[in-house]
């Protein structure tokens, strides 16, 4: 059947009202770590009572733990935070945890279907594993180098690239983002709004970790696959070409023959050689304030390298001969990775079935039988997890 525009804005009529009820869900909700709070309690040295959900559950925090979460924020945003707007493509996967990885690997597609300027739209398959929950999600990833490749001279498919794999901001509609990442990226410098989070997230990520949820993971795979840049390519001579500023270019749904395409893109999984370059000019421009290095200190740090090298030649003769020892620890690692990722699903089953409402044993059965994991198995990892 082939794809058109009408399919796609009527996605995006079902998304804008399951945004609205978000809005107001979030307007009424109770026990938010304000910044105002932090600071008030943190200041006062009084420990900090909170409702938990809207059962009547409290969470106490001391001024000890609330200074731990100002010190997660500080990180955080040393962490990501360049002196430009948005994050480069490889910066955000390698932030990103291995269970967001791998359930990305469940995601079926990610289909661009609208461009706003430098804005672009992805209708992004869910994973199915929870009842009563969207079909697809939105994914918004904002190309913070766009406006800087179209006033480039060179050829157009090169520079759509570039802006693909360069500095990004992203937002995705589902709950792993809005709990665990929005406010990340809100601090981060890389969050495309509204809306924007300044609450602490204390509950699900009060260390800050990871950085982006399996749909936005997916999108990225296809925003480095060459069929979006031949895409971009085209709107990227199509906007150059038009007259007005550039904040006048206006939204545009994509049109058949380019859905068609847009809707076979499955991206890629291959390290790229422009990425890493994306990636290397990010962390340039992070730490442009550093101090450079005068000549006679690089000389010294040299001469300090080749004498390493034959420390590191030693070093590389006895890692081949761990080899052996390393594929087993290796497999190891994996087979602790897929339980991670095994855990992480079941704690996004029972977070939605709390937010829909559902019935926790229902959704239990229901996520059994499609994932094909033994309900006996995924009890003990509840047990064991104390979920």
């Amino acid at each position: 059947m082939p794809t058109t525009q009408t399919e796609f804005k009527d996605f995006e009529r079902q998304y804008a009202a399951i945004r609205a009820a978000n809005r107001d869900d979030r307007r009424k909700a109770d026990g938010l770590l304000t910044p105002k709070l932090l600071k008030e309690h943190i200041d006062s040295g009084k420990d900090l009572v909170l409702a938990y959900g809207r059962k009547g559950l409290t969470v106490s925090y001391t001024p000890a733990e609330l200074k731990q979460f100002v010190e997660a924020q500080r990180k955080a945003k040393g962490h990501h935070k360049a002196n430009v707007a948005g994050v480069a493509l490889m910066q955000l996967e390698n932030s990103s945890s291995r269970p967001d990885h791998a359930n990305a690997a469940n995601i079926r597609a990610a289909t661009l279907y609208k461009v706003n300027g430098n804005l672009l739209y992805f209708r992004v398959t869910a994973s199915g594993e929870t009842p009563k929950a969207p079909s697809h999600y939105l994914v918004r990833i904002r190309l913070e180098e766009w406006h800087d490749m179209l006033t480039e001279t060179g050829p157009y498919l090169m520079r759509a690239k570039r802006a693909c794999v360069g500095r990004l901001s992203i937002d995705c509609g589902c709950g792993r983002h809005q709990y665990w990442y929005r406010y990340l990226a809100t601090i981060g410098g890389f969050a495309v709004g509204p809306p924007l989070e300044k609450d602490f997230p204390k509950i699900r990520n009060p260390k800050l970790t990871g950085c982006c949820c399996k749909h936005i993971l997916k999108t990225l795979k296809v925003l480095k696959g060459g069929g979006i840049h031949l895409l971009l390519a085209k709107e990227l001579e199509r906007q150059a070409g038009t007259k007005g500023y550039m904040v006048s270019q206006g939204r545009r749904f994509l049109k058949g023959a380019e859905l068609e395409t847009a809707k076979r893109l499955r991206g890629s999984e291959k390290a790229d050689p422009d990425a890493l370059a994306a990636f290397q000019a990010f962390n340039k421009a992070r730490d442009a304030f550093a101090k450079k290095i005068s000549e006679k200190d690089m000389q010294k740090k040299i001469n300090e390298m080749m004498q390493g090298m034959k420390v590191r030649n030693a070093e590389n003769r006895a890692l081949k001969a761990a080899l052996n020892a390393e594929k087993a620890r290796a497999a190891k690692q994996a087979a602790a990775d897929q339980r991670m990722a095994l855990v992480q699903r079941i704690k996004d089953a029972l977070q939605l079935a709390d937010t829909f409402g559902l019935d926790r044993n229902k959704a239990l059965k229901t996520f059994a039988e499609k994932t094909g994991v033994a309900p006996k198995d995924i009890e003990a990892i509840i047990n064991a997890e104390g979920l």
